[in-house]
């Protein structure tokens, strides 16, 4: 049985997989409470669980930490886990160094430096420490300082300490001033560079008084567009959380020394029935695992473990970290944005269709809008080396990721061409899905020819019982056969006519560059089965790697003889054959 102590809980399936991992204050009673709960969750659990491993621990915050572990190791069915786990990055700044320079790094280590972040959009940062060097005038070479000046002391973005153009004192000083700046206590730094430029100008110094005089302005500007949302200084995070059935979203609002500096969403996957509470925890644990957080988070409702949680933080990023119920009117109205933007980004959106697919469907009377379309065309040289191609276009545009093309046994004969592509292509749209050349089903298909070569494509869907509109583009294009036979004929600029024109031509282009480069291929090919002793398999070898026979002839022997298989002596053949045919 298991004790009265904290440990983590594993419930596994059949296979020996866990299916759920949970931590207790008291393993006995957490799990007892999975037998007599009416919770829909802990009863499939439970239906679901062969076996139960126990882990004691010493404390809630060894169970808190390994949990998360293990969850993010393992995948669990019925754990909460957080969808995006992105790494955003982050400036850091290692004070230690004799001349400091930020730099960007993804991940936090466990060292003396200072970081500031995250930065969700990278070009924001960016765009921050580019008018921080104009500001700060840091050095950005990195490692040690070389013995000479660059271009970036000349346009006056370096200090240049290479050149003892300043001392480290001052230089270090700059970079304090820096630090304030990324920690967005810019209030302060605008008050005392106004302060010391009004000295150096008594002083009547007007030129370093003229410097300063520039990075006011450059600091005034920096801030502008921030809205300042509260007065105190805090840096805090402010989280609304939305679930959807199995999706849950958190948008989070950064405010850095009562400044708005970003707001963004993040999901997580949640297993149906899952607690709001258990929600709110498994994210922020997840999320502040690998992001610097705030000194206080604010939240609609404290989680169960947030004393836990707190403390976790603390040993982990050495500084205190309230969690808090938003209170007060400004905090609450936040958290309900957050809370409304969440929401929003757990609605589907629906999807725009052009309107060229609803005025096509309308002219061929299909009762489904052709959302994709797949177009078939045979191309040959001389009824030899026939292929045929498919090209796909998806919400009236070019979709090549669904692009094929064939190569067919039918020769000099246009419908089997037709009949063999088409069955190549519904064989592929019956495989299974997990396979590699799988193809989804379109939703209109269409032939480049007359109504024999539609009747020839409809038997091979039959064939594998597929039931797909399907209309062949007459050469005379003006004209439409449906599956009747009948003639659909346009107007000649109709926008419908005008679209399926632009599928056809696309098709002729891919099938045409595709048959053009298959052939080039064979002709290079030959050229290198054309030496004597060179077969099928050497002569795929030499082209891959000498792409051309020019560039054969230039090669050495050892170059040659490179190729797996070949050989010294068939090698040297090779070469001396190819030099007594210049």
């Amino acid at each position: 049985m298991a004790p009265n102590s904290p440990g983590l809980y594993i419930f596994k399936n059949k296979l020996d997989y866990p299916i759920y991992i949970g931590k207790a204050k008291d393993l006995r009673n957490r799990i007892l409470s999975y037998f007599s709960s009416d919770d829909l969750k802990a009863s499939k659990i439970i239906s679901q669980a062969k076996s139960l491993e126990i882990i004691t621990l010493q404390n809630e915050q060894e169970a808190l930490i390994l949990e998360a572990d293990l969850v993010k190791f393992h995948h669990p069915k019925y754990n909460v886990q957080l969808k995006d786990d992105k790494h955003f990055p982050y400036i850091r700044i290692d004070t230690s160094d004799p001349w400091p320079l930020p730099e960007i790094v993804r991940k936090i280590a466990k060292d003396d430096a200072v970081y500031f972040g995250p930065y969700i959009k990278p070009g924001s940062m960016r765009k921050t420490l580019t008018v921080a060097r104009k500001i700060f005038k840091y050095r950005s070479c990195k490692g040690k300082i070389p013995p000479q000046a660059c271009l970036d002391y000349y346009i006056e973005l370096c200090s240049a300490p290479c050149i003892n153009n300043i001392s480290k004192q001052a230089y270090h000083q700059q970079i304090t001033k820096l630090i304030k700046f990324l920690s967005g206590d810019i209030d302060d730094l605008i008050k005392s560079t106004q302060k010391d430029m009004e000295k150096y100008a008594d002083q009547q110094d007007f030129e370093k008084a003229a410097q300063l005089r520039d990075q006011l302005v450059d600091l005034k500007n920096s801030i502008v567009g921030q809205r300042k949302l509260f007065n105190d200084g805090v840096d805090r995070d402010i989280m609304g959380f939305s679930v959807l059935k199995r999706r849950a979203c958190c948008f989070i609002m950064q405010i850095r020394e009562g400044r708005l500096t970003g707001s963004f969403p993040l999901y997580l996957e949640v297993p149906e029935n899952t607690d709001r509470g258990e929600i709110v925890e498994r994210f922020i644990i997840d999320y502040y695992r690998s992001h610097l957080p705030p000194r206080e988070i604010l939240l609609r409702s404290k989680p169960d473990n947030y004393a836990v949680i707190s403390d976790w933080l603390k040993q982990r990023y050495k500084y205190r970290v309230t969690i808090k119920k938003a209170h007060r009117v400004t905090p609450k109205q936040l958290l309900f944005e957050m809370e409304k933007n969440a929401a929003k980004k757990l609605i589907p959106t629906k999807k725009i269709i052009s309107p060229i697919l609803y005025e096509l469907a309308g002219v061929l009377r299909i009762s489904t809008i052709p959302e994709l379309i797949y177009i078939f065309d045979i191309s040959h040289t001389h009824f030899e080396d026939v292929k045929g191609s498919q090209v796909a276009f998806k919400n009236a545009r070019t979709y090549k990721k669904l692009y094929r093309q064939y190569n067919l046994k039918s020769k000099q004969d246009d419908l089997a061409s037709i009949r063999e592509t088409v069955a190549r292509c519904a064989k592929d749209m019956t495989s299974d899905q997990k396979e590699k050349h799988h193809l989804p089903q379109p939703d209109l298909m269409l032939i480049d020819g007359g109504f024999q070569q539609l009747i020839a494509a409809k038997s091979s869907l039959q064939k594998y019982g597929l039931k797909i509109p399907v209309f062949a583009l007459a050469k005379r294009f003006e004209q439409i056969y449906n599956e009747q036979g009948k003639i659909i004929s346009l107007p000649k600029y109709s926008p419908v006519l005008l679209f399926l024109r632009k599928i056809r031509d696309e098709a002729h282009r891919y099938g045409i560059t595709q048959h053009r480069k298959a052939r080039d291929k064979k002709i290079s090919q030959t050229q290198f089965t054309s030496i004597p002793g060179v077969g099928e398999k050497t002569a795929r070898l030499l082209r891959k790697k000498f792409k051309s026979l020019q560039n054969l002839k230039k090669a050495e022997v050892e170059d040659i003889a490179d190729i797996p298989g070949l050989g010294r002596k068939s090698a040297e053949k090779i070469f001396n054959w190819l030099k007594n045919s210049q």
